[in-house]
């Protein structure tokens, strides 16, 4: 009897060893933890071409669109080789002469055609007028050509032209204007710093008893520093998976949406991590 007692006893035990592991581990999961807000891509940039800047539209802090034009190159000989190339690619001049052209030879090959059946043409017209039509194609097939050309040419402009405009590539705000109008751009001298801030990023350390208790996709809550404040969901993208040694932490990245731009990359914050992925 005694014994059944004693082993009971180290049964009820472990059991309550495990429970109160698990609601640390729960614990450890739900804590408060240090974190930092920051942009989730920033990017100097450049133009893809050398020249003068004649525009720079926007200014520090300024909140731009994708695609938007943030800056311009000077084109006015851009413009005008659009604007003839335009012309060009428009006119179908050279296409319509050689329709007309070529049915003018293929009436008169007709008649001719009839006259040599009936022995009254000779043979030289008669090889004469294969010759013509022969011509007459490729007379039309060239105008085709140049048409053709002409297009692709308007279609060059128009990307040389796009390329001495500067456009941003994502929604974003300029962080700092580095050059003005006036000044020369070449591939060394950015014009602009700009930061995507929707979404940012969270970027936290943990300490290496968590490195199994966190996921990637796990929901979590952000609490930014004031005077921004509240609270605000975000979700694990990254779980880094080399611990540093020294510190015996692990790196943990969070996507955090922000399409209001109600969150100010750069503030500290602390989060809590779910424990349900």
């Amino acid at each position: 009897m005694s014994r059944f007692r004693t082993r009971h006893a180290a049964l009820a035990g472990s059991l309550m060893t495990m429970a109160l592991l698990q609601t640390g581990a729960a614990v450890a999961v739900e804590q408060r933890i240090q974190c930092v807000i920051h942009p989730s891509m920033e990017i100097r940039l450049a133009s893809a071409t050398v020249g003068l800047l004649s525009e720079v539209p926007v200014e520090r802090g300024q909140l731009v669109r994708q695609g938007e034009i943030v800056a311009r190159l000077e084109s006015s000989v851009q413009e005008v080789e659009l604007s003839l190339t335009a012309l060009r690619a428009a006119s179908n001049i050279e296409v319509e002469i050689a329709r007309v052209r070529a049915n003018l030879t293929e009436a008169r090959g007709v008649r001719i055609e009839e006259l040599y059946a009936r022995k009254v043409a000779t043979e030289i017209e008669y090889l004469e007028l294969q010759a013509e039509r022969r011509l007459s194609v490729l007379e039309t097939e060239r105008a085709a050509a140049e048409a053709q050309a002409a297009l692709l040419e308007h279609q060059r402009a128009e990307r040389l032209l796009e390329l001495r405009r500067i456009r941003s590539p994502f929604d974003g705000i300029v962080v700092e204007r580095l050059l003005s109008a006036g000044e020369f751009v070449h591939q060394d001298a950015p014009v602009l710093h700009l930061a995507q801030v929707d979404p940012l990023h969270v970027e936290a350390f943990l300490p290496t008893s968590m490195l199994y208790a966190v996921e990637v996709g796990m929901s979590a809550t952000i609490f930014p520093q004031q005077p921004v404040g509240g609270a605000y969901e975000a979700m694990v993208t990254v779980v880094d998976q080399v611990v540093d040694a020294a510190s015996s932490t692990f790196g943990v990245r969070l996507a955090l949406p922000n399409p209001e731009v109600a969150i100010s990359a750069g503030l500290r914050c602390e989060l809590t991590l779910s424990s349900e992925p």
